[in-house]
């Protein structure tokens, strides 16, 4: 446990975590995933592909856990 007394993520979701938009919210739940010990491994990043998402998964240090998605319009 934590010091909220909340048990850490790796414990309450041993499966994988996929984050779709790496915005401001993304970004935070990725970093507090990696905090509470969630394995690199078990986190999946998607975003459309935009320059500042792709500057903010560098940041981050996530390239590897990165897959763009495409969407197509109609």
């Amino acid at each position: 446990m934590d010091r909220t007394g909340c048990k850490a993520l790796s414990q309450v979701l041993p499966t994988r975590i996929g984050i779709v938009g790496f915005g401001h919210l993304g970004v935070a739940i990725a970093q507090r995933g990696l905090t509470a010990r969630v394995s690199r491994r078990n986190l999946l990043l998607s975003h459309r592909d935009s320059g500042a998402a792709q500057a903010r998964v560098t940041q981050a240090g996530l390239q590897d856990r990165h897959s763009r998605s495409s969407m197509s319009s109609n």
